[in-house]
């Protein structure tokens, strides 16, 4: 049965209409409900939630798995969390096979300031005595909702080379992982994290699969994972797995959940970071020269600060398949003009400058002073709308306003975005990990038909190998190869100045963002202090709204970025144009 998007609103709309009964409501909704009501006092969106409602109604009648159900039993299994003192079950928990109790406390994020979920059980059982760990990484898991809706708005308008069932599939993904990241930093326990890291693997391998598609079949290249572990483990597709995945909640009792997780990862390559390689690899071998990808590769690895087997797996096994595969397909469509070439590079760039700045906040990768400076994360989040803007210009992908702003796009995240580095990382990643999805569908249609944009007998194939080289030379490539943490202050320094993020003494509760950022570089001569402060200064004072601010601050610093004379602004202008 084939259900549209404006069916399902009608049809979710008319059951809200009648539902005689608060307790009728889907507990994601009343969820949803107390996130609200804690950051101000009103209930969630009506029409947000019925366009959810809606997305999840157009997965469901396509697949065998209802996905609200699902996701209410997830939230339930939080509850259950909270109601049984922090252990989800009456007697003591089992060690799964790896060792970990589910319920340990895996990892710590800066956030720190645990409230319940409600102040009383009125509408959810087990709320008043469920303490929320984090509650703005909590609340702004909502982020990946917004996701999950836009892809399923997509389903409907853009024009895919991947199946809809599979655009709907990465729909639910990104649901889940709304839902499994807020049982994750509500509870700050292993299974939580294991329900958190799950979909984003699936989303990468799914995204991955659909670049691949039209290439030889290749268990490696199609799996990303090597081939002993393709002959002595059970291997699925992605969207398979997205399947698996949904059922484990609404058919098991949550003792048996972590299990079923560990048993599911043992299927698919689940280590995302691995898949992001793979799909990178991929874009790189289209794209560029073998020498000069290599040389980039090589310098991501170290960027990334991948482990020795990982680099062996991805050039020793998936790229030397994956090439083979490549020169096959080149004879089949003929070569890839340089127009093109340079096209998906862009998008590829739009893309990675998305999630690099969402990883920049992730409190893991990348961890530095920044996370922990009242100021450099109030300006973090001023800098959001920009970051979105300028890759937004390089992808051509359309995303509505509350997506590239943020505006009002999960509870209380007006507050959270400028004081918690988490909570920037899961908004940031909701919008990079669909522009990914894209970006895959992209290749999908290049590698099918030998062009993705218009005709051109223009060759820049040599423009873009000088470009990339250019930026290997420059010195923010050269910060990087120290390391991700040493080479971000390494780089801020060089852009605003010795001690970047600690030097903002400007008082918070009385001056903006914008403001603030000024009153710093003022005294820096660098190119890009002098753009930043000149685009500062174009800001209208009299707006009450910071976020619409920072969109008349992006739009100046996309104008203005091509006149910096610095090696790296000249590769970001190459990109840009």
């Amino acid at each position: 049965m084939k259900i549209t998007f404006f069916s399902a609103l009608a049809l979710t709309q008319a059951n809200a209409n009648n539902s005689p009964d608060l307790h009728d409501v889907p507990i994601t909704k009343r969820m949803l409900d107390a996130m609200e009501k804690n950051s101000t006092g009103s209930d969630f969106s009506s029409l947000k939630w019925l366009e959810y409602e809606a997305c999840m109604a157009m997965v469901s009648a396509e697949f065998d798995f209802d996905l609200l159900e699902s996701t209410d039993a997830l939230f339930s299994g939080f509850l259950q969390w909270g109601r049984t003192n922090g252990t989800g079950v009456t007697e003591p928990p089992q060690p799964t096979e790896d060792g970990a109790d589910q319920w340990d406390q895996p990892q710590n994020y800066l956030e720190h300031f645990p409230s319940h979920v409600a102040p009383n059980d009125d509408n959810l059982p087990g709320a008043s005595e469920t303490l929320v760990v984090q509650p703005c990484n909590y609340n702004s898991n909502v982020a990946y909702y917004e996701s999950a809706r836009s892809l399923c708005n997509s389903a409907r308008y853009r024009d895919f080379s991947m199946p809809s069932s599979t655009v709907l599939l990465l729909a639910a993904s990104f649901t889940s992982l709304g839902t499994g990241s807020a049982f994750f930093h509500g509870s700050g326990t292993q299974l939580g994290n294991r329900i958190d890291n799950a979909p984003i693997g699936q989303i990468a391998l799914t995204a991955h699969q659909v670049a691949v598609s039209s290439l030889r079949s290749n268990d490696v290249v199609a799996s990303c994972r090597s081939q002993e572990d393709i002959d002595e483990k059970v291997t699925q597709n992605g969207t398979d797995v997205i399947a698996r995945f949904n059922h484990i909640f609404a058919d098991n009792d949550i003792t048996a959940w972590d299990q079923a997780i560990l048993d599911l990862g043992e299927t698919f390559q689940s280590d995302y970071k691995v898949t992001f390689s793979c799909i990178v690899t991929t874009i790189a071998r289209i794209v560029l020269p073998e020498r000069v990808g290599t040389v980039l590769l090589r310098f991501l690895c170290t960027v990334f600060g991948f482990e020795q087997d990982k680099i062996d797996f991805l050039f020793n096994e998936f790229d030397a398949q994956l090439q083979t595969l490549l020169v096959e397909k080149t004879e089949e469509i003929g070569e890839i003009s340089g127009d093109d070439k340079m096209l998906l590079l862009k998008h590829g760039l739009g893309v990675l400058l998305k999630i690099g700045y969402a990883m920049f906040w992730q409190e893991e990768l990348f961890v530095g002073p920044w996370l922990t400076s009242t100021h450099a994360n109030e300006i973090g989040a001023f800098l959001q709308p920009f970051v979105n803007v300028l890759a937004d210009k390089m992808t051509g992908y359309e995303h509505p306003p509350m997506v590239r702003t943020g505006h009002d796009i999960y509870p209380n995240c007006k507050v959270c975005r400028r004081q918690e580095p988490h909570s920037k990382w899961h908004e940031q990643s909701s919008v990079g990990m669909i522009d990914l999805v894209y970006l895959t569908d992209d290749v999908d249609i290049l590698l099918r038909s030998g062009k993705l944009g218009p005709a051109s007998t223009f060759t820049a194939e040599d423009l873009l190998t000088d470009q990339i080289e250019s930026f290997l030379d420059t010195d923010e490539a050269t910060c990087l190869v120290n390391g991700a943490a040493l080479g971000i202050s390494c780089i801020a320094e060089l852009w605003f100045g010795k001690d970047a993020f600690q030097e903002f003494k400007c008082d918070s509760s009385n001056t903006p963002p914008a403001s603030c950022l000024k009153d710093h570089i003022a005294s820096h001569s660098t190119p890009t202090s002098q753009i930043i402060s000149m685009c500062v200064q174009k800001n209208n004072p009299a707006s009450s709204d910071e976020i619409w601010d920072a969109e008349i601050f992006s739009s100046c610093m996309v104008d203005a970025l091509p006149t910096s004379k610095g090696d790296f602004w000249r590769f970001l202008q190459f990109a840009l144009n």
